[in-house]
């Protein structure tokens, strides 16, 4: 039997949450971002014995430009998240 050729994306987390409560789906997540929120949801993990490569980060600007106030922020929430994960994961790189 062929296994069906479904794909949904989501934006957000909520989203892919109920879509896999409500569609009975199976999707791939970072054991590590649903650990806080998986016993809260009616979501089962499945163990998987194959292992993907670490994950790489890259902020890119453009030289000689200054950003924006907004981009600014962002670039520093993207930082300030990549030390949380060298904190919690050690330095995969």
């Amino acid at each position: 039997m062929e296994p069906p050729n479904v794909r949904i994306s989501s934006e957000s987390r909520l989203g892919l949450i109920a879509m896999i409560e409500e569609l009975d789906a199976v999707c791939t997540f970072p054991q590590r971002l649903v650990d806080d929120w998986i016993p809260e949801q009616n979501i089962t993990r499945i163990p998987i014995k194959e292992t993907l490569q670490p994950l790489t980060i890259a902020l890119v600007t453009r030289a000689g430009q200054t950003l924006t106030p907004a981009a600014q922020h962002f670039a520093e929430c993207i930082r300030h998240r990549v030390q949380i994960m060298r904190r919690e994961w050690g330095d995969l790189g």
